[in-house]
């Protein structure tokens, strides 16, 4: 037990992650982009504006409309599965301190998606609109959108600790946030809600983060 909290001590405290936020980290834009679409989408005539530019495009071409549905109902476990890939086979030895970052920055950012969703509803575009989705689509409310929460919890996550894995992942939930739009199963709100989630998730563990670091440095 002792040899265990060790290890969890020197992987998790002493490893110092990197900051995702500061302005050379393509990350950082993506969350800034989400505040920023978040906020003019806040308006509901520029939110169903938003909608229909991406959408006009589905249903004009097949292979277009197979990566989309593709990115919105399945890229998620592509992006699960190489984050697992990685942890396991490239960066064992950081295992434990990659698990207590994405539990805790997944955890804050479920918490406050479930806590803020009933405040803020927004119906899914195909059921406000009358239009036929690409996937199947729930019919709850669409915000905030989970698979967006999830792909950029753990895009997030593995670019604290790899930044050449985070980029990867970047570029395909960045397909994964097209892809919820084009398929008609949410407004760009939904989306940038998730992104400005998890960016509050995240600033939250790297401010923790550092102060545990000071703590477990000057007493443990």
């Amino acid at each position: 037990m002792k040899n265990f909290y060790n290890r969890l001590k020197k992987d998790t405290f002493k490893d110092s992650p990197s900051n995702p936020f500061k302005w050379n980290y393509p990350v950082l834009y993506f969350f800034i982009f989400g505040w920023f679409l978040f906020f003019i989408t806040l308006n509901k005539s520029e939110n169903k504006a938003l909608f229909f530019d991406v959408f006009q495009f589905a249903y004009k071409n097949v292979v277009l409309d197979d990566i989309m549905r593709f990115s919105a109902f399945l890229l998620w476990a592509v992006i699960l599965i190489i984050a697992i890939w990685w942890v396991y086979f490239k960066d064992r030895n950081r295992a434990i301190a990659i698990l207590a970052s994405f539990l805790f920055i997944g955890g804050v950012a479920f918490i406050t998606s479930r806590i803020w969703g009933p405040f803020l509803i927004d119906i899914r575009p195909y059921m406000l609109y009358h239009l036929k989705p690409l996937v199947p689509v729930s019919r709850g409310n669409g915000f905030p959108s989970d698979h967006v929460l999830l792909t950029a919890t753990i895009t997030s996550v593995m670019y604290l600790y790899n930044k050449k894995v985070g980029l990867l992942l970047l570029i395909l939930t960045i397909f994964v946030t097209i892809g919820r739009v084009f398929v008609a199963a949410h407004h760009p709100l939904d989306v940038a809600g998730s992104i400005v989630i998890v960016s509050f998730a995240t600033l939250l563990f790297v401010l923790l983060f550092s102060k545990l670091k000071l703590f477990t440095e000057k007493y443990l």
